[in-house]
């Protein structure tokens, strides 16, 4: 899996991946690297070639999401977990918690996030869909 993030502006990086099992896995910071911070309009990847990151999905399979949320500001240290993965219902809590009282200040943008909705599946799953649309498609060109 290749997670990528472009930003219009200059600003501090926080990725996590929420899987079907209940828990986040929080890929930018972790407990290997400290801080993301990101340029505006370069593309960061994570887990492509040439990325120290490798990600497997494994199961349970379901559905899954990508949030990244960007400051213009380093982000508070109670905002990083000590873990590389926790429950997500107890991490929402205390990142609600920790973010609440944000605001816009003198026109300037200081916080944005956005989440991506994702449905993993198992790579035999996938090949037998695969197959039997194949199948389908050949049968209905006949």
């Amino acid at each position: 899996m290749i997670i990528s993030v472009q930003s219009d502006r200059d600003a501090y990086l926080k990725l996590d991946y929420y899987q079907a099992d209940g828990t986040v896995v929080h890929i930018v910071p972790n407990l290997f690297g400290g801080q993301a911070f990101i340029r505006a309009g370069q593309i960061y990847s994570f887990g492509g070639p040439g990325s120290m990151e490798t990600f497997t999905v494994s199961e349970p399979f379901g559905a899954e999401t990508i949030k990244a949320i960007a400051s213009t500001k380093p982000f508070d240290q109670t905002l990083n977990s000590s873990r590389s993965a926790e429950e997500s219902r107890s991490y929402l809590g205390h990142l609600q918690t920790a973010t609440r009282g944000l605001k816009v200040t003198q026109g300037t943008l200081e916080w944005a996030e956005t989440a991506a909705g994702v449905t993993t599946t198992s790579k035999a799953a996938a090949e037998h869909h695969a197959a039997v649309a194949g199948a389908r498609g050949a049968k209905q060109q006949n």
